[in-house]
C-alpha cells in the first residue's frame, strides 16, 4: 500500500512519494483486521479519544464508529480526520464549536462535522482546517485570534472559507498546519506558505510581529518570499517548512530554540536550520519535520530523527532535560542500540513525539502525565518507548496530550475494552468482547493507593455474552484504585488487560453542576460560580494548556447547593487557562483567556 502520512502539525513528503509497505505477521492469534480504522490514547478529559468515556488511557483503545480514515490531526482538547469519501469527523471538545456542527457540545464519539469532498484536516488549539479537492480552506471553531482566515477575530459554528489579505478565496492549496495553538498555515501548490492567526511571536512568518485575520505570504517585509516548500509544520508559537532541496527553515518563538539556528533571538521571517550534531553547517537530507508547541523534529533520508527546541520533558529525545538549538540526534531507548534508526514517519503531539519504524511498530518519548506514550505509565520519558498494543499503523499523530494510530490496525477479536467507574456505593467494571472464543473465565485483581500489590478479588466463569460487568463495594471515598483483567483461556493461559485507575467518590454524587466565571475586574480578576444537587467530595482546580495544574481553589466535601469564589490571575502569563470543577464522578471546565 502506499500513503501520504500526515504527521501533528505537518505532511510527509509528497513530493517524494515515500511509499510505505507494512506487512504485518502474527501467529497464533484470531485477529480482525480493518483499514483505516483508529487507535487512541492518553488523555481523555473531553472524550478526545472518541471511545465514549472520558477516562483517561495509558494504552491504545479503538476509536468508535470511525473506519477508512486517511487523514487524522488532534488539537488541544478535540480531535478531527477525514474519510476516504471526503467527509470529516471530530470528537471531543466543543465549547468553540470545533465540532463544526452548529453545536458547542463536547462529543465524546465521532459525529459529522458539516462538510464534504475534503482531502486533509489540521486542528489548532480550539480550531480545525480542511482543504477540499479544489484547492479552497476552510475553517471553523475559535477565531478570536484570527485564526479562521475569514476576515473576523469571532468563533465559527459551521466552516467558514479562510481568505487572503486582499479578501480573495484562498486557493490551489494542498496542505494545512496548525498544533496546539491559535496560528494557521497552508502550503500552495506553487510551494510558497501562507500564514493566519496569533502572531505576535512571529509565527505568522510575514516579517511582523502582529495577528493576522486572513492569509499572509509568509517572507519577508521586502518581499523576498520563502519558496520551494513541500511540507510545512506548526507549533504553538513557531513553524517550519521543509524544501525541496532537503533543507529546513523556521520561523517565530524561539526562546528555547524553536528556530534551531543556534539563538535564542524570536525570528518574524523564515532562518534556516542549523546542521548542530548531524555534522554540517546546516540540516540537510531531510524528507519530513513535524513540530510540537516549542520544539521540531525532522526524519533524515538514513532514517534518524533529529530534534532541537525546549526539552524539559523529554521531547526531543537525546536522554536528557536540557534545551537544544540545535538539532541533536534522537536516541535508541528501548529500540536498542545508541539511536533510533528505520524510522519512516514521525510526528510531535503536545510535548510528546511519536514515530513509525519501517516494521510498523510505534515508538513514543516526551511528556507522558497522561498516559500518551502508550506504555502503560505516566512517567515522561526522554528516549523512546515502545507504544502497547498496536501494530498495523500507516499514520500517526496527536494533540495537546493524545496520540492516535491509523491503519490497517491488529487486533485481538475477543476483546474490544475495558473500564471502570464511580458509582453510587461502588466501583463499576466494565468490558466488552466483539466475539467470546475459547474464554472459560475472568480473573479481576485490584489494587489500591496503601497496597501496590494486586490481590483477587473475584473470578466470573465465561457465559458466552458479549458484556460483562463486576460491582466492586468494598471500596473508600477519596481513595483511588487500580484493577487488572483476565482472560483465562481453555489451555489455562491468561491474558492480561489494564490496568485501569479510578477514583471512588463516594455515595453521593451529584445529578447535575454548574460553573461559571465571569471577569470582575479587568481581564485577570474572575468571579467564580459553581454548584451541584447533592453533597458531594468537591475538587476546583485551575490548569494551564499543557495540563499542568497551577492552582487549588477548593478541595473537600461541601453540601448540595451554590457557591461563589473570586480568582486572581493578574501575577500568572497571558494565555489560555482551564478552571475544572469535580463534584462526585461528574466534572465541568471552564475556559478563561489571560490577556
Amino acid at each position: 500500500m502506499s500513503n501520504i502520512l500526515k504527521p501533528k502539525g505537518g505532511v510527509l513528503n509528497a513530493f517524494k512519494c515515500l511509499f510505505i509497505t507494512i506487512v504485518c505477521v502474527l501467529a497464533g492469534v484470531t485477529s480482525l483486521y480493518s483499514a483505516g480504522e483508529v487507535t487512541a490514547w492518553g488523555y481523555n478529559s473531553d472524550g478526545q479519544l472518541g471511545d465514549n468515556t472520558i477516562i483517561d488511557k495509558w494504552e491504545p483503545v479503538q476509536t468508535h464508529n470511525i473506519t477508512d480514515v486517511i487523514a487524522i490531526d488532534g488539537g488541544g482538547f478535540h480531535s478531527a480526520a477525514v474519510r476516504s469519501d471526503g467527509t470529516v469527523w471530530s470528537w471531543g471538545d466543543g465549547s468553540d464549536y470545533q465540532m463544526g456542527n452548529a453545536s458547542p457540545a463536547d462529543q465524546h464519539e465521532p459525529c459529522s462535522t458539516w462538510i464534504s469532498d475534503v482531502t486533509t484536516v489540521a486542528a489548532g488549539f480550539g480550531h480545525s482546517l480542511a482543504v477540499k479537492s479544489n484547492g479552497t480552506v476552510w475553517a471553523w471553531g475559535r477565531g478570536a485570534n484570527g485564526e479562521i482566515g475569514n476576515g473576523q477575530n469571532s468563533n465559527q459554528s459551521t466552516p467558514v472559507q479562510t481568505k487572503d489579505k486582499d479578501n480573495n478565496p484562498l486557493t490551489n492549496v494542498i496542505a494545512v498546519s496548525s498544533a496546539g495553538g491559535f496560528v494557521s498555515h497552508a502550503l500552495k501548490s506553487d510551494s510558497t506558505v501562507w500564514g493566519w492567526g496569533e502572531g505576535t511571536n512571529g509565527q505568522i512568518g510575514d516579517g511582523y510581529a502582529a495577528d493576522r485575520n486572513s492569509a499572509w505570504q509568509v517572507g519577508t517585509k521586502s518581499g523576498n518570499y520563502l519558496t520551494g516548500v513541500i511540507a510545512i509544520a506548526g507549533g504553538n508559537f513557531h513553524a517550519i517548512a521543509l524544501k525541496a532541496d532537503s533543507t529546513v527553515w523556521a520561523w517565530g518563538h524561539n526562546l528555547y530554540g524553536e528556530c534551531g539556528d543556534g539563538s535564542s533571538t524570536q525570528r518574524n521571517e523564515p532562518v534556516q536550520v542549523h546542521g548542530g550534531e548531524q555534522g554540517g553547517t546546516y540540516l540537510e537530507d531531510i524528507i519530513a519535520i513535524a513540530a510540537g508547541p516549542r520544539y521540531g523534529l525532522a526524519l533524515a533520508s538514513d532514517s534518524t530523527v533529529w530534534g532541537w527546541g525546549q526539552n524539559s520533558c523529554g521531547s526531543v529525545g537525546n536522554n536528557s532535560d536540557t534545551t537544544c538549538r540545535e538539532p541533536v540526534q534522537v536516541h535508541g531507548g528501548e529500540h536498542g542500540g545508541s539511536y533510533l534508526v528505520n524510522i519512516i514517519a514521525i510526528a510531535s503531539s503536545g510535548n510528546h513525539s511519536i514515530a513509525i519504524e519501517s516494521d510498523s511498530t510505534v515508538w513514543a518519548w516526551g511528556m507522558n502525565a497522561r498516559g500518551q506514550l502508550g506504555d502503560n505509565t505516566t512517567d515522561d520519558k526522554w528516549v523512546p518507548v515502545q507504544v502497547h498494543n498496536i501494530t498495523g499503523i500507516e499514520l500517526i499523530g496527536g494533540g495537546d496530550q493524545h496520540s492516535f494510530g491509523v491503519g490497517e490496525v491488529l487486533t485481538a477479536v475477543e476483546f474490544e475494552s475495558f473500564d471502570a467507574q464511580s458509582m453510587d456505593g461502588y466501583i463499576l467494571l466494565r468490558w466488552k468482547l466483539a466475539v467470546e472464543v475459547n474464554n472459560i473465565k475472568y480473573l479481576i485483581l485490584k489494587r489500591s493507593e496503601s497496597n501496590e500489590n494486586y490481590d483477587l478479588i473475584a473470578g466470573l466463569e465465561a457465559s458466552g455474552s458479549h458484556f460483562y460487568q463486576y460491582k466492586d463495594n468494598k471500596v473508600e471515598s477519596g481513595h483511588w484504585y487500580w484493577y487488572k483483567l483476565g482472560e483465562v483461556n481453555i489451555d489455562n493461559s491468561v491474558s492480561w488487560h489494564g490496568p485501569i485507575r479510578v477514583k471512588y467518590v463516594g455515595k453521593e454524587t451529584p445529578r447535575s453542576i454548574y460553573l461559571d466565571a465571569v471577569p470582575s475586574v479587568g481581564k485577570t480578576n474572575f468571579s467564580i460560580k459553581y454548584g451541584f444537587t447533592k453533597s458531594s467530595f468537591v475538587s476546583l482546580k485551575l490548569y494551564d494548556v499543557s495540563g499542568s495544574l497551577k492552582s487549588v481553589l477548593f478541595e473537600g466535601n461541601q453540601k448540595h447547593g451554590s457557591y461563589s469564589r473570586s480568582l486572581d490571575l493578574s501575577d500568572f502569563s497571558s494565555g489560555i487557562y482551564f478552571l475544572r470543577l469535580e463534584a462526585g464522578n461528574i466534572y465541568v471546565s471552564k475556559k478563561l483567556e489571560v490577556l
